[in-house]
């Protein structure tokens, strides 16, 4: 059986992830679009209305744009690519996705049908309020002292600092701890879905906070 699988970029409703951070699989039954904390979209045949060609920029902003009918999810989906996109279409065309008549639709399986009436995005709604909250209120303190004391600002300042740690604490707890895990993901996604994001995270959380401690020692 062919299968695609693909690294790239992804443009789902007005959010954008450039590559490496979106990835793209086709079998006969599934096309899963993962795009880390934008979402992991999951069709089958019977999902989808047409595959196209779709050119925003020579080679850097190019790719193939899915046309579906899947409510719970962005109706403008894009999967970028520096493959042609014809080529890219014709390799999905080989797998048999685009040409299933199959009169039981295996795809419409329990979990296929949860993960759609989720919606693409993997995080509890109320998580990600929290998290934002937390980030502004703490941030807030290098307003609060820029406006009381007429300091300016350099590098970061105890907010940020601040904010950029928990930041980059949730991150780690979010590879390392099942229930931390449980209570920021949905039902039924997989820290693995956006394991490359928080790596990102990680990473320039972890120079910022680092710069700091040097910094200040």
């Amino acid at each position: 059986m062919n299968t695609v699988n693909e690294t790239g970029g992804a443009r789902i409703g007005w959010m954008n992830a450039s590559w490496p951070f979106a990835s793209l699989k086709v079998t006969e039954n599934h096309l899963i679009l993962n795009a880390t904390i934008l979402g992991k979209l999951t069709f089958s045949p019977s999902d989808i209305r047409s595959i196209v060609p779709y050119n925003y920029l020579p080679l850097i902003g190019q790719g193939v744009k899915i046309n579906h009918k899947v409510g719970a999810y962005k109706s403008h989906v894009v999967f970028w690519t520096f493959k042609n996109p014809t080529k890219l279409i014709e390799e999905i065309e080989n797998t048999g996705f685009l040409n299933s008549n199959s009169s039981v639709d295996i795809l419409r399986s329990v979990e296929n049908t949860s993960s759609q009436k989720a919606g693409g995005f993997p995080l509890k709604i109320s998580f990600a309020i929290i998290m934002i909250v937390l980030w502004n209120a703490l941030s807030f303190i290098d307003v609060k002292s820029l406006i009381q004391d007429g300091k300016i600002l350099f590098g970061l300042g105890k907010g940020a600092v601040l904010s950029t740690g928990a930041i980059l604490m949730a991150s780690i707890l979010l590879l390392v701890s099942t229930p931390f895990q449980k209570m920021a993901l949905k039902e039924g996604r997989n820290v693995k879905e956006i394991s490359r994001f928080i790596y990102f995270i990680i990473f320039i959380a972890g120079i910022l906070f680092l710069s700091r401690v040097f910094v200040d020692f």
